[in-house]
C-alpha cells in the first residue's frame, strides 16, 4: 500500500512543475507581447509618412507643378527661345503625371469624401487635355494666351484643396496611432493578466 505521504509530495511535485511551466509560458508571452508593441510604435513612422506622401505631399507637388507650368509659360512668352519651350513642355508632361496620381491611392480616398474634390480633380485632368495641343504648338501665336485661359480658374480650387489634403492627413496620422495604441495596450493587459495568473 502506498504512503499517504509519498502520494503528497508527488501531488506536490506535480503542482510545482505546473506552476513552473506556467510561469515561463506566461514569461514567455509577456516577453513576445513587449516585442510586439515595440513593433507597433516603429511601424507609427512609416505609416505617417505613406499617409502624408500620398495625400498631402501628392497634393502640394501638384498645386506646385501648375505654378511652375504657369511660370514657364509666363518666361515663353516674354522670350521665347527654344530653352524656354523645351522646359514648358517638360513641365507639362510633370504635371500630367501628377494629375493622374490624384486618382490612386489614399488620394482616391481623400477626393471620394467631397464632391468639390471630385469635381476640382476632373477639372484639372480635363484641362491637362485640353491644353495639350497648345503646348505641342507653342510656337504657333496665341496658344499660351489659350493655355493661360485654361489654366487661371483651376488656381484657385487647387489651393483649397491643398488645404483639406493637409488637414485629411493630419487626421488620418491621428486615427493610425490612436488604433496602435489600442493594439499596444492590448497586448500590454493581456499579458500583465498572464502574469499575474502565473504568480498566483
Amino acid at each position: 500500500m502506498r504512503s499517504p505521504s509519498l502520494s503528497h509530495s508527488r501531488i506536490s511535485a506535480v503542482f510545482r512543475y505546473l506552476k513552473a511551466v506556467l510561469i515561463a509560458t506566461t514569461l514567455a508571452f509577456a516577453i513576445a507581447a513587449g516585442y510586439l508593441s515595440l513593433i507597433i510604435f516603429e511601424q507609427q513612422k512609416p505609416l505617417s509618412h505613406v499617409s502624408r506622401y500620398d495625400v498631402a505631399w501628392s497634393a502640394s507637388q501638384g498645386f506646385n507643378e501648375f505654378i511652375r507650368l504657369f511660370q514657364r509659360v509666363t518666361a515663353y512668352r516674354s522670350n521665347p527661345t527654344p530653352e524656354a519651350r523645351d522646359e514648358l513642355k517638360l513641365r507639362y508632361e510633370i504635371l500630367k503625371g501628377r494629375t493622374q496620381v490624384f486618382g490612386r491611392g489614399f488620394f482616391a480616398e481623400f477626393a471620394a469624401q467631397e464632391s468639390f474634390r471630385q469635381q476640382v480633380i476632373a477639372r484639372a485632368s480635363a484641362a491637362v487635355k485640353q491644353m495639350e495641343p497648345y503646348v505641342a504648338n507653342i510656337e504657333e501665336p496665341g496658344s499660351a494666351e489659350a493655355i493661360f485661359v485654361i489654366m487661371q480658374p483651376l488656381e484657385a480650387d487647387l489651393v483649397r484643396m491643398s488645404s483639406e489634403a493637409a488637414y485629411f492627413t493630419s487626421v488620418k496620422i491621428t486615427e493610425y496611432e490612436q488604433d496602435l495604441l489600442g493594439v499596444h495596450r492590448t497586448f500590454m493587459a493581456t499579458a500583465l493578466g498572464f502574469i499575474l495568473c502565473g504568480l498566483a
